[in-house]
């Protein structure tokens, strides 16, 4: 039987949402997805490797569609993939999780090699006793030799100026999700030599880099420190025709003193759009919750492009759909 090793943070590791939000599935279903990889890789010769990998089988085991299984094998390639291997596979799985006759195979394999097969067996030589007088002269030697000193130890860091630090450049930091996880990110950059005032200047840059139309969607702190994105050039300005071009409001349009009901919306997107699969339709029916209610400040970035924006992934039947029929139930209250 085989075994495959999972370390103890996998669940909570930062780069399961960055694939969740650049393949547009949710955190369990990536989770699970990375399970099967998992499986899949420590089952076939040579390991670690997804040959014969079929999305449309594992999508049928995990109750998933093919295509959604795809975008996620596509999201994790750079993260977790290099190509079809699992990029971490030698360092995360160990041989001595092998089968017993594979343990077996190498040990026989290694006996071999030690034997040089096809050179005559030399004849056994017997040493003679060891005397006092030279184990003496061998300790003499060995304490005589000269020894490398020790590397020097880098000094350490003050944990409590570092976690000073660590809360300014957090309160600065646009996207302010996974405090423990970040903590131990900016602990660790500032180990490789980053500076305090780097960082906060990244911070400050970054947050100029979302106010941008055309920037990307923000990144976990996490994530952001170890990329070192604090090293990243800032966004070119962009004219005033451009942002008018966009066409982003910055407010929706709300729907009055009668907030929706999340299952009301997923009945429409159900009867409008029955091609969408159930779990987008409930995905669907939250961001439309929170932005008819609350607008903007309900809108989680993960969702990509608010409803006002022509690049929203709700299709755009199932918005209008959704706006008409919650008009026509505050016109019928009023």
């Amino acid at each position: 039987m085989r075994w495959v090793r999972l370390y103890n943070e996998t669940t909570m590791d930062p780069k399961w949402r960055l694939v969740a939000a650049d393949s547009g599935q949710p955190v369990f279903a990536v989770l699970a997805v990375w399970a099967a990889m998992l499986c899949h890789a420590s089952g076939i010769e040579p390991r670690g490797t997804l040959l014969g990998w079929s999305d449309r089988l594992i999508g049928a085991a995990l109750d998933l569609p093919a295509a959604a299984v795809a975008a996620i094998r596509a999201a994790m390639q750079g993260v977790t993939l290099d190509g079809d291997r699992l990029s971490a596979w030698d360092k995360r799985q160990f041989k001595s999780d092998h089968s017993g006759a594979e343990r077996m195979r190498d040990h026989r394999a290694r006996k071999t090699a030690a034997g040089e097969p096809g050179k005559a067996a030399s004849p056994a030589v017997t040493s003679r006793p060891l005397r006092a007088t030279d184990s003496r002269i061998q300790i003499t030697e060995r304490q005589e030799s000269p020894q490398s000193p020790p590397p020097p130890d880098d000094p350490p860091l003050d944990r409590s100026s570092l976690a000073a630090d660590f809360a300014e450049w957090y309160g600065r930091y646009p996207h302010r999700v996974g405090r423990p996880a970040a903590e131990r990110a900016y602990r660790a950059a500032r180990k490789r030599g980053a500076t305090r005032e780097d960082l906060l200047a990244g911070a400050i840059r970054y947050r100029e880099r979302l106010a941008h139309p055309e920037a990307p969607r923000p990144c976990n702190p996490a994530t952001w420190l170890a990329q070192e994105r604090w090293t990243d050039e800032p966004m070119p300005p962009v004219p005033d025709s451009r942002i008018k071009a966009c066409g982003r409001s910055p407010e929706p349009a709300t729907m009055g003193a009668y907030p929706p009901s999340r299952a009301a919306i997923e009945a429409i997107l159900a009867e409008r759009c029955p091609r969408l699969h159930p779990m987008r339709i409930r995905d669907f029916a939250q961001q439309l919750d929170q932005w008819f209610s609350r607008g903007r400040l309900g809108w989680n970035s993960f969702w990509g492009d608010p409803p006002d924006s022509p690049d929203c992934e709700i299709p755009a039947t199932a918005i209008a759909a959704v706006r008409a029929q919650l008009g026509a139930s505050v016109e019928g209250r009023a």
